[in-house]
């Protein structure tokens, strides 16, 4: 097989860089195509050579697809650094090692002239990819590539278990790495959740005794599961070997341990013990972490790892002491590898990182009515960083409301506010939504929810019952409300706001009543259409882009107001094919506008 006209014409663009080589041609090496190349840089070090090897991998659909590129397996770097994947040796069938080095990177200094953006072309795409890997490797060299201030990065842990991914939940709040009195290892607990196999929740740790120590808050989805045991340990500052390795061996984490007076052998057994003597268990090491290199620390850190392989010895005195001992010398002994497992931090901060809502309207909310609006309106509260929703609906999902709600299939039949409470809170770790699948009115249940406090009460039942129930109740605090509501076609927006300890449906109706009557008479010989057989069965209309399109568009302006007091009014949002445009029909404007 010969190389494309593509992986030639790249070949040739090194060509014209006077720091490389090329040892071997392409080689194919399954769907990947593999140069061998000799870097040299104008300065050296102990650990990196002035001449090294590397390979340039490349997809067979190059320029498109992946380029990586590896150290040699021999003259080249053997260690790992920071901007580089764990650099081990790899399957013998192949002559690179595994430690391909982080190309994109923008903290590179000497390639500051190399342009980060990188080019898809077959001329120079792998001219671009090699002299951003001669910069790294000068960086290297000049002990360049972690310098105070930039983003800190954790040494690569690396991992081939198909265990899934451990959350955890830390911040600089929760952060408390000074307490000397806390202990430094114990037992804990996960949770893997019945909704998805995958994902698993460090939810609390212990003393070696069992007193608790430490619990993770999560929302709903993180109540029902599987728990599992666990053994955990806290060190002062990130286990590594220079420059920027992480322990391979069960030795190597001992002696990092040993560091910060915590031996591992002794840890780990005591869980066991505690544990009951399992034939596999999970542990958690945790440390502080900065947010930039030199940085004071930010967050806790867990890495996760497998310990198996515990089963009885034959031929051992059947006591867990013998057991244990035999263990310590060869299962879990100080030439094993450890089992690296992923996590990830799902802080709220780092999980919203992303976007989310003004954190004035991050507050507790009640919804009335869980149909279409309602479903999109609560999806983009709760996506929004609103964690704390009940939703009251009585009504069940038909297989008609599926055109235009967030509920699927799985749904009919059910509850609409339960199902939708449902949804929410697999949205994100941190919600708690609850539901309520009654009416809406004044009733026993009604007081209780004045009890609850909401900062925030959202009406989108599109009924006149909802607002004349709702100016009943005298709630204990200044409580914000919100009515949504769309006319027919979804061709408008009605968004009504105002603040208080009740609510005014006397102002409400004097506003929204003359643009209802426009709506009547613009509409009045536009029948409804019908769905299903029979005089009984007109159905709204109103399509699913068009109710979320006018919804994110009401939340925008929520969000626009949030921080100011709301004044008595009502938005109208106008949906044309031009866009969506507001206009104003009574009220006062917000001050912003």
């Amino acid at each position: 097989m010969r190389p494309s006209e593509q992986l030639l014409a790249g070949r040739r663009a090194l060509d014209r860089v006077p720091a490389i080589e090329i040892i071997e041609d392409w080689t194919s090496f399954g769907h990947q195509w593999a140069l061998r190349i000799r870097i040299s840089i104008s300065v050296s070090s102990a650990l990196v050579p002035a001449l090294s090897d590397w390979y340039l991998l490349a997809d067979e659909d190059y320029p498109q697809g992946r380029i990586l590129m590896l150290p040699a397996k021999t003259n080249s770097i053997q260690e790992t650094f920071q901007h580089q994947r764990y650099n081990a040796e790899g399957p013998l069938s192949l002559p690179w090692r595994l430690g391909n080095i982080c190309l994109s990177t923008n903290e590179l200094r000497s390639g500051s002239l190399i342009s980060p953006v990188e080019p898809w072309d077959a001329r120079d795409r792998l001219r671009w990819s090699a002299e951003r890997g001669i910069a790294w490797l000068t960086d290297a060299a000049m002990d360049k590539l972690a310098v105070p201030g930039q983003p800190f990065e954790l040494p690569d842990f690396p991992s081939t278990d198909k265990f899934g991914i451990i959350g955890y939940n830390e911040d600089v709040n929760s952060l408390n790495v000074s307490n000397r009195a806390e202990p430094l290892f114990g037992t804990g607990k996960l949770l893997r959740p019945s909704f998805n196999q995958k994902l698993v929740f460090l939810t609390e740790l212990s003393d070696i005794h069992g007193s608790q120590v430490k619990t993770f808050d999560w929302g709903s989805a993180a109540i029902a599961g599987r728990s599992e045991a666990i053994c955990w340990f806290r060190l002062s500052a990130p286990p590594f070997f220079q420059p920027w390795r992480s322990p391979n061996t069960f030795g190597e984490l001992q002696k990092v341990c040993a560091i910060d007076g915590v031996d591992f052998y002794r840890a780990v057994r005591s869980a066991f013990m505690r544990l009951g003597c399992p034939n596999s268990f999970f542990a958690v090491v945790g440390f502080p972490i900065p947010e930039t290199i030199s940085g004071p620390a930010a967050q806790m850190h867990w890495q996760p790892f497998r310990i198996s392989g515990l089963e009885k010895k034959k031929g051992v005195r059947d006591q867990p002491e013998h057991q244990w001992n035999i263990h310590c010398r060869t299962t879990i002994g100080p030439k094993q590898t450890i089992q690296w497992l992923a996590s990830e931090n799902w802080a709220k901060t780092q999980l919203r990182s992303r976007g989310s809502l003004p954190a004035s309207v991050k507050k507790k909310m009640l919804l009335i009515g869980a149909g279409a609006v309602g479903s999109v309106v609560a999806e983009n509260f709760a996506r929004g960083g609103i964690e704390n929703i009940t939703i009251i609906d009585p009504q069940e999902l038909a297989i008609g409301n599926l055109v235009r709600h967030t509920l699927d299939m799985s749904s009919v039949g059910a509850n609409k506010a339960e199902e939708l409470a449902q949804r929410l809170n697999l949205i994100g770790p941190h919600i708690a939504a609850k539901s309520i699948a009654q009416r809406f009115g004044i009733t026993n249940e009604t007081e209780k929810l004045v009890a609850e406090e909401y900062d925030l009460i959202i009406d989108c039942s599109a009924t006149d019952q909802v607002p004349l129930a709702l100016s009943k109740l005298k709630f204990k605090k200044l409580t914000r409300f919100a009515s949504f509501s769309i006319t027919q076609g979804a061709d408008k927006m009605l968004l009504f706001c105002s603040e208080g300890t009740s609510f005014d449906s006397q102002k409400f109706y004097e506003l929204m009543n003359p643009i209802l009557d426009s709506e009547i008479k613009r509409l009045v010989n536009e029948p409804l259409p019908r769905e299903g057989i029979g005089c009984w069965h007109p159905v709204f209309p109103g399509a699913y882009h068009d109710i979320s399109a006018l919804t994110g568009f009401a939340l925008k302006r929520l969000g626009a107001i949030a921080s100011s007091p709301w004044k008595t009014q009502l938005q109208v949002f106008s949906n044309t094919a031009d866009g969506i445009n507001l206009f104003w029909f009574a009220g006062e404007k917000p001050h912003d506008v």
